[in-house]
């Protein structure tokens, strides 16, 4: 009869230690492939993002040239006062645009002196000479990629962020109008980028917890029953194997 008790007690132990084995392997499981999934995902979008900022910034690039395009088509060329005055007016405007909140147009000569430029100091200063801290030659780089057929893109830190008043690492597109001489450039700021990022890689995270919650739940309720399955099974063995002997077992 002990012996009896003890193998079926080394029975239930195995049959709980495996059934815990399973469950928690299970769990460790899919919250690692969550966790895989939802950094492709992250990247993904970061991608993604990233090229639909740099197609947005050269389609505003675009509305800005073709409105300084329609007050050249309206110039009267003949006199040179009426071109002063039309890009005067078309400077001012251009230094009162805000497409966002870190996000200016700013107008350069081919030879990299500032017109146009949100900080109002700024204007008149030449920049072909600067470079960032990773060496790039940001102005010298957005004057050639404007005289591209649709104009360019360049990376670089840029010297100066409208909300923190510090370097920022930034993707600038360059246009050139040549009417005029000028390079006319937006840009964004990468932090906004991967800001934007870090809320989808949040939400992405809350949505694996609220999954990962659920199946752990479904997992730990599916343990509980098969405890509780393996104890009946096993006391009914019990039973039916300590009746005395000679007795008629039951049949079903």
């Amino acid at each position: 009869m002990e012996f009896q008790k003890s193998f079926v007690n080394t029975y239930l132990l195995s049959s709980i230690v495996a059934i815990f084995g399973t469950v928690f392997l299970a769990i460790i499981i899919i919250f690692l492939n969550g966790q895989t999934r939802t950094s492709r995902q992250t990247a993904a979008f970061l991608q993604e993002y990233t090229e639909f900022k740099k197609a947005a910034i050269k389609d505003e690039i675009g509305i800005v040239m073709s409105l300084i395009n329609s007050k050249i088509e309206r110039l009267d060329s003949t006199f040179e006062s009426a071109r002063e005055r039309a890009q005067a007016e078309v400077l001012n405007w251009i230094n009162t645009i805000r497409l966002r909140e870190n996000q200016y147009v700013a107008v350069n000569t081919m030879d990299g002196t500032i017109l146009a430029h949100y900080v109002a100091r700024n204007i008149g200063k030449n920049m072909w000479a600067f470079e960032d801290a990773n060496g790039v030659k940001a102005v010298q780089e957005a004057t050639r990629v404007s005289r591209q057929t649709e104009g360019g893109g360049v990376r670089y830190v840029g010297s100066v962020r409208p909300t923190t008043g510090e370097p920022g690492r930034k993707i600038t597109y360059a246009q050139i109008l040549p009417e005029w001489g000028w390079v006319v450039a937006t840009g964004v700021y990468l932090d906004d980028i991967e800001m934007a990022a870090a809320q989808n890689r949040a939400a992405l995270n809350e949505n694996l917890k609220q999954d990962f919650t659920g199946v752990a739940f479904v997992l730990v309720l599916a343990l509980a029953i098969s405890l509780l399955f393996t104890r009946l099974l096993s006391g009914r063995r019990i039973r039916r194997q300590s009746l005395p002997a000679g007795l008629p077992r039951l049949r079903k």
